[in-house]
Protein backbone atom coordinates (compact mmCIF):
# COMPACT_ATOMS: atom_id res chain seq x y z
CA UNK A 1 0.00 0.00 0.00
CA UNK A 2 1.53 3.38 -0.92
CA UNK A 3 1.01 6.61 1.07
CA UNK A 4 -1.12 7.80 -1.64
CA UNK A 5 -3.40 4.88 -1.46
CA UNK A 6 -4.13 5.10 2.43
CA UNK A 7 -4.55 9.26 1.57
CA UNK A 8 -7.72 7.98 -0.36
CA UNK A 9 -8.99 6.10 2.32
CA UNK A 10 -8.72 8.47 4.79
CA UNK A 11 -10.35 10.92 2.33
CA UNK A 12 -13.16 8.00 2.08
CA UNK A 13 -13.43 7.48 5.43
CA UNK A 14 -13.07 11.02 6.47
CA UNK A 15 -16.60 11.14 4.32
CA UNK A 16 -18.57 9.38 6.02
CA UNK A 17 -17.81 10.71 9.28
CA UNK A 18 -18.68 14.23 8.22
CA UNK A 19 -22.08 13.07 6.40
CA UNK A 20 -23.11 10.20 8.78
CA UNK A 21 -22.07 11.68 12.06
CA UNK A 22 -24.98 11.55 14.07
CA UNK A 23 -25.36 7.65 12.97
CA UNK A 24 -21.85 6.22 12.00
CA UNK A 25 -19.42 8.54 13.74
CA UNK A 26 -21.49 8.78 17.25
CA UNK A 27 -22.22 5.64 17.13
CA UNK A 28 -19.36 3.46 15.20
CA UNK A 29 -18.12 1.60 18.41
CA UNK A 30 -21.85 0.49 19.07
CA UNK A 31 -22.24 -1.31 15.92
CA UNK A 32 -18.62 -2.21 15.97
CA UNK A 33 -18.70 -4.07 19.42
CA UNK A 34 -22.06 -5.48 18.44
CA UNK A 35 -20.91 -7.09 14.93
CA UNK A 36 -17.55 -8.21 16.05
CA UNK A 37 -18.45 -10.20 18.81
CA UNK A 38 -20.53 -12.46 16.32
CA UNK A 39 -19.03 -16.08 15.95
CA UNK A 40 -19.36 -17.02 12.36
CA UNK A 41 -21.51 -20.07 11.49
CA UNK A 42 -19.67 -22.47 9.44
CA UNK A 43 -22.70 -22.49 6.73
CA UNK A 44 -22.31 -23.52 2.86
CA UNK A 45 -23.69 -21.82 -0.16
CA UNK A 46 -26.27 -25.03 -1.17
CA UNK A 47 -26.79 -25.01 -5.11
CA UNK A 48 -30.28 -26.42 -5.11
CA UNK A 49 -32.63 -24.04 -7.54
CA UNK A 50 -35.97 -22.77 -5.86
CA UNK A 51 -39.33 -24.16 -6.52
CA UNK A 52 -40.70 -22.07 -9.62
CA UNK A 53 -43.28 -19.50 -8.69
CA UNK A 54 -44.75 -17.20 -11.47
CA UNK A 55 -45.27 -13.65 -10.67
CA UNK A 56 -49.39 -14.14 -10.39
CA UNK A 57 -48.62 -17.07 -7.98
CA UNK A 58 -46.09 -14.27 -6.37
CA UNK A 59 -48.49 -11.67 -6.33
CA UNK A 60 -51.66 -14.10 -5.31
CA UNK A 61 -49.53 -15.49 -2.06
CA UNK A 62 -48.76 -12.20 -0.80
CA UNK A 63 -52.89 -10.94 -1.16
CA UNK A 64 -53.33 -14.34 0.95
CA UNK A 65 -50.83 -13.29 3.54
CA UNK A 66 -51.71 -9.14 3.96
CA UNK A 67 -55.81 -10.66 4.11
CA UNK A 68 -54.62 -12.74 7.16
CA UNK A 69 -52.13 -10.58 9.25
CA UNK A 70 -52.95 -7.17 7.75
CA UNK A 71 -56.32 -6.85 6.55
CA UNK A 72 -56.70 -3.33 7.19
CA UNK A 73 -53.40 -2.40 4.39
CA UNK A 74 -55.25 -4.52 1.52
CA UNK A 75 -56.93 -1.18 -0.24
CA UNK A 76 -53.40 0.89 0.04
CA UNK A 77 -52.11 -1.78 -1.60
CA UNK A 78 -54.50 -2.39 -4.27
CA UNK A 79 -54.36 1.47 -5.33
CA UNK A 80 -50.59 0.86 -4.95
CA UNK A 81 -50.75 -1.88 -7.60
CA UNK A 82 -53.56 -0.22 -9.60
CA UNK A 83 -51.47 2.94 -9.69
CA UNK A 84 -48.41 1.31 -11.32
CA UNK A 85 -46.61 2.01 -7.95
CA UNK A 86 -45.04 -1.62 -7.89
CA UNK A 87 -43.31 -2.51 -11.84
CA UNK A 88 -43.21 -6.23 -11.41
CA UNK A 89 -41.34 -7.89 -14.20
CA UNK A 90 -38.49 -11.08 -14.64
CA UNK A 91 -34.97 -10.09 -14.49
CA UNK A 92 -34.19 -10.71 -18.24
CA UNK A 93 -36.52 -8.47 -19.44
CA UNK A 94 -34.70 -5.03 -20.46
CA UNK A 95 -35.71 -1.86 -18.97
CA UNK A 96 -34.66 1.83 -20.14
CA UNK A 97 -32.31 2.65 -17.05
CA UNK A 98 -31.45 6.32 -18.28
CA UNK A 99 -33.64 8.18 -15.61
CA UNK A 100 -33.47 5.74 -12.97
CA UNK A 101 -31.44 5.24 -9.60
CA UNK A 102 -30.38 1.36 -8.49
CA UNK A 103 -30.52 0.59 -4.86
CA UNK A 104 -29.05 -1.89 -3.31
CA UNK A 105 -29.99 -5.25 -1.75
CA UNK A 106 -32.34 -6.92 -4.28
CA UNK A 107 -32.10 -4.36 -7.40
CA UNK A 108 -34.92 -2.36 -6.53
CA UNK A 109 -35.42 0.37 -8.87
CA UNK A 110 -36.70 3.80 -8.31
CA UNK A 111 -37.75 6.50 -10.73
CA UNK A 112 -36.65 9.81 -9.40
CA UNK A 113 -39.05 11.87 -10.21
CA UNK A 114 -42.32 9.49 -9.92
CA UNK A 115 -42.86 7.25 -6.86
CA UNK A 116 -42.87 4.33 -8.87
CA UNK A 117 -41.03 1.49 -7.22
CA UNK A 118 -39.53 -1.29 -10.00
CA UNK A 119 -39.42 -5.52 -8.52
CA UNK A 120 -37.41 -7.75 -10.94
CA UNK A 121 -38.46 -10.95 -10.22
CA UNK A 122 -36.46 -14.89 -9.85
CA UNK A 123 -39.12 -16.64 -11.27
CA UNK A 124 -39.09 -18.91 -8.43
CA UNK A 125 -40.85 -18.81 -4.56
CA UNK A 126 -37.85 -16.01 -3.46
CA UNK A 127 -40.14 -13.51 -5.25
CA UNK A 128 -42.79 -13.79 -2.95
CA UNK A 129 -40.05 -12.63 0.57
CA UNK A 130 -38.66 -10.01 -2.10
CA UNK A 131 -41.81 -8.36 -2.70
CA UNK A 132 -43.21 -8.71 0.52
CA UNK A 133 -40.17 -7.15 2.00
CA UNK A 134 -40.13 -4.00 -0.36
CA UNK A 135 -44.15 -3.82 0.21
CA UNK A 136 -43.27 -3.05 3.87
CA UNK A 137 -40.73 -0.79 2.83
CA UNK A 138 -43.64 1.54 0.96
CA UNK A 139 -45.94 0.63 4.31
CA UNK A 140 -43.99 1.80 6.62
CA UNK A 141 -40.81 4.28 4.75
CA UNK A 142 -41.20 7.58 6.78
CA UNK A 143 -41.41 10.85 4.78
CA UNK A 144 -39.07 12.74 3.25
CA UNK A 145 -38.65 15.42 6.24
CA UNK A 146 -39.30 13.01 9.07
CA UNK A 147 -37.01 10.55 7.65
CA UNK A 148 -33.46 9.99 9.01
CA UNK A 149 -31.06 7.38 9.21
CA UNK A 150 -32.49 5.25 12.45
CA UNK A 151 -35.91 5.20 10.91
CA UNK A 152 -34.00 3.45 7.56
CA UNK A 153 -32.20 1.30 9.77
CA UNK A 154 -35.60 0.44 11.33
CA UNK A 155 -37.80 -0.33 8.19
CA UNK A 156 -34.68 -2.52 6.88
CA UNK A 157 -34.70 -4.71 9.98
CA UNK A 158 -38.85 -4.53 9.97
CA UNK A 159 -38.72 -5.25 6.13
CA UNK A 160 -36.74 -8.74 7.25
CA UNK A 161 -39.26 -9.77 9.42
CA UNK A 162 -41.57 -9.64 6.41
CA UNK A 163 -39.49 -12.18 4.92
CA UNK A 164 -39.57 -14.33 7.94
CA UNK A 165 -43.13 -13.57 8.98
CA UNK A 166 -44.42 -14.76 5.31
CA UNK A 167 -42.03 -17.57 4.75
CA UNK A 168 -43.23 -19.28 8.46
CA UNK A 169 -46.99 -18.52 7.14
CA UNK A 170 -46.82 -20.31 3.33
CA UNK A 171 -44.42 -22.93 5.22
CA UNK A 172 -47.05 -23.96 7.70
CA UNK A 173 -49.76 -23.97 4.89
CA UNK A 174 -47.57 -26.67 2.85
CA UNK A 175 -47.48 -23.61 0.02
CA UNK A 176 -43.52 -23.45 0.33
CA UNK A 177 -42.12 -26.65 0.60
CA UNK A 178 -39.21 -27.67 3.68
CA UNK A 179 -36.09 -27.45 1.07
CA UNK A 180 -36.87 -24.19 -0.27
CA UNK A 181 -37.78 -22.88 3.59
CA UNK A 182 -34.38 -24.24 4.66
CA UNK A 183 -32.41 -22.53 1.30
CA UNK A 184 -33.77 -19.26 2.15
CA UNK A 185 -32.84 -19.42 5.89
CA UNK A 186 -29.13 -21.06 4.33
CA UNK A 187 -29.16 -17.60 1.58
CA UNK A 188 -30.34 -15.08 4.39
CA UNK A 189 -27.32 -16.32 6.99
CA UNK A 190 -24.60 -16.28 4.09
CA UNK A 191 -26.09 -12.97 3.19
CA UNK A 192 -25.06 -12.01 6.79
CA UNK A 193 -21.56 -13.21 6.89
CA UNK A 194 -20.39 -11.53 3.58
CA UNK A 195 -22.39 -7.91 5.20
CA UNK A 196 -20.75 -8.56 8.80
CA UNK A 197 -17.09 -9.26 6.97
CA UNK A 198 -17.82 -5.80 4.57
CA UNK A 199 -19.16 -4.03 7.75
CA UNK A 200 -16.55 -4.79 10.12
CA UNK A 201 -13.69 -3.69 8.28
CA UNK A 202 -14.77 -0.62 7.48
CA UNK A 203 -15.95 0.39 11.12
CA UNK A 204 -12.26 -0.34 12.17
CA UNK A 205 -11.09 2.32 9.56
CA UNK A 206 -14.01 4.89 10.68
CA UNK A 207 -12.53 4.16 14.48
CA UNK A 208 -8.76 3.87 13.79
CA UNK A 209 -9.57 7.95 11.94
CA UNK A 210 -11.48 9.25 14.58
CA UNK A 211 -9.26 8.09 17.36
CA UNK A 212 -6.02 8.67 15.65
CA UNK A 213 -6.53 10.92 13.10
CA UNK A 214 -4.89 8.69 10.14
CA UNK A 215 -5.49 5.48 8.39
CA UNK A 216 -2.39 3.62 8.13
CA UNK A 217 -0.99 0.00 8.46
CA UNK A 218 0.60 1.31 12.48
CA UNK A 219 -2.26 2.85 13.79
CA UNK A 220 -4.44 -0.36 12.62
CA UNK A 221 -2.58 -2.84 13.85
CA UNK A 222 -1.91 -0.60 17.23
CA UNK A 223 -5.88 -0.11 17.49
CA UNK A 224 -7.07 -3.44 16.86
CA UNK A 225 -4.06 -5.55 17.79
CA UNK A 226 -3.81 -7.01 14.28
CA UNK A 227 -0.25 -7.50 12.67
CA UNK A 228 -1.81 -9.06 9.69
CA UNK A 229 -0.04 -6.87 7.11
CA UNK A 230 -1.42 -8.95 3.91
CA UNK A 231 -4.77 -9.08 5.29
CA UNK A 232 -5.48 -5.68 6.41
CA UNK A 233 -3.64 -4.50 2.92
CA UNK A 234 -5.63 -6.80 0.69
CA UNK A 235 -8.51 -5.44 2.34
CA UNK A 236 -7.85 -2.10 2.08
CA UNK A 237 -7.43 -2.74 -1.59
CA UNK A 238 -10.57 -4.13 -1.85
CA UNK A 239 -11.90 -1.51 -0.39
CA UNK A 240 -10.74 1.44 -2.51
CA UNK A 241 -11.98 -0.80 -5.73
CA UNK A 242 -15.20 -1.41 -4.41
CA UNK A 243 -16.29 0.13 -0.96
CA UNK A 244 -20.14 0.24 -2.03
CA UNK A 245 -22.80 1.61 -0.19
CA UNK A 246 -21.48 1.53 3.54
CA UNK A 247 -24.56 3.16 4.57
CA UNK A 248 -26.99 0.83 3.24
CA UNK A 249 -25.19 -2.50 4.19
CA UNK A 250 -25.25 -0.97 8.05
CA UNK A 251 -29.18 -0.92 7.50
CA UNK A 252 -28.86 -3.95 6.37
CA UNK A 253 -26.78 -5.92 8.63
CA UNK A 254 -28.32 -4.17 11.85
CA UNK A 255 -31.58 -5.36 10.68
CA UNK A 256 -30.52 -8.91 10.60
CA UNK A 257 -30.59 -8.20 14.12
CA UNK A 258 -33.54 -6.07 14.63
CA UNK A 259 -35.57 -9.43 12.59
CA UNK A 260 -33.77 -11.85 14.78
CA UNK A 261 -35.14 -9.76 18.07
CA UNK A 262 -38.74 -9.59 16.54
CA UNK A 263 -38.71 -13.23 15.39
CA UNK A 264 -37.68 -14.63 19.10
CA UNK A 265 -40.39 -12.00 20.45
CA UNK A 266 -43.31 -13.20 17.49
CA UNK A 267 -42.37 -16.70 18.98
CA UNK A 268 -42.37 -16.24 22.62
CA UNK A 269 -44.99 -13.73 22.54
CA UNK A 270 -48.95 -13.75 22.07
CA UNK A 271 -49.82 -10.70 20.83
CA UNK A 272 -46.62 -9.36 18.88
CA UNK A 273 -48.16 -8.72 15.66
CA UNK A 274 -49.99 -5.76 17.73
CA UNK A 275 -47.17 -4.64 18.87
CA UNK A 276 -45.45 -4.66 15.25
CA UNK A 277 -48.58 -2.84 13.52
CA UNK A 278 -48.20 0.32 16.38
CA UNK A 279 -44.81 0.01 15.30
CA UNK A 280 -45.09 0.85 11.66
CA UNK A 281 -47.35 3.76 12.31
CA UNK A 282 -45.42 5.45 15.03
CA UNK A 283 -42.41 5.11 12.09
CA UNK A 284 -44.07 7.54 10.81
CA UNK A 285 -44.02 10.12 12.93
CA UNK A 286 -42.03 9.05 16.09
CA UNK A 287 -37.79 8.39 16.19
CA UNK A 288 -36.69 4.99 15.36
CA UNK A 289 -35.70 4.66 19.01
CA UNK A 290 -38.96 5.67 20.44
CA UNK A 291 -40.59 2.71 18.40
CA UNK A 292 -37.86 0.03 19.32
CA UNK A 293 -38.51 1.30 22.65
CA UNK A 294 -42.35 0.03 22.48
CA UNK A 295 -40.79 -3.51 21.33
CA UNK A 296 -38.71 -3.60 24.35
CA UNK A 297 -34.93 -2.70 22.77
CA UNK A 298 -33.59 0.56 24.88
CA UNK A 299 -30.86 1.11 22.27
CA UNK A 300 -29.76 4.01 25.29
CA UNK A 301 -29.01 0.93 27.36
CA UNK A 302 -25.63 -1.15 28.43
CA UNK A 303 -27.70 -4.43 27.65
CA UNK A 304 -28.70 -3.95 24.17
CA UNK A 305 -25.80 -5.04 22.59
CA UNK A 306 -26.18 -8.58 24.89
CA UNK A 307 -29.93 -8.56 24.46
CA UNK A 308 -29.49 -8.37 20.29
CA UNK A 309 -26.52 -10.63 20.57
CA UNK A 310 -28.89 -13.40 22.45
CA UNK A 311 -31.25 -12.93 19.43
CA UNK A 312 -28.91 -13.93 17.05
CA UNK A 313 -28.02 -16.64 19.12
CA UNK A 314 -31.74 -18.15 19.43
CA UNK A 315 -32.38 -17.56 15.31
CA UNK A 316 -28.91 -19.54 14.76
CA UNK A 317 -29.86 -21.98 17.00
CA UNK A 318 -33.51 -22.20 15.27
CA UNK A 319 -31.35 -22.64 12.02
CA UNK A 320 -29.42 -25.13 12.89
CA UNK A 321 -31.92 -27.45 14.38
CA UNK A 322 -33.79 -26.98 11.30
CA UNK A 323 -30.70 -28.09 9.19
CA UNK A 324 -30.54 -31.42 11.62
CA UNK A 325 -33.94 -32.73 10.72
Amino acid sequence: MTEEQYEIIDSIIEDYICHYDVFFGYNSSFFYNLYINKKELNISKEELPYQKSSATETLKKIKEYYSEFYPEVLEKLDKAFNNGIFNIHYRDEDLDLDDLYLSSKEDIVFYQNENIINIPLFGDVRDIMITAHEIRHFLNQPNTVARNNINDLLTEGLSQFEEYQILEFLYNKGEINYKDRLKYYNDEMIKFKDLRRNVIFILELIITKQQLGKINLENYCFLFKNNDTKIFEANCKNFLNDHGNFEANNWHLLGHFLNAYMIEQYENSDNFIEKFKKLNDKLLNNSGIECLNDIGLDFNSDQVISRLDESMKYLESKFCKEKTK
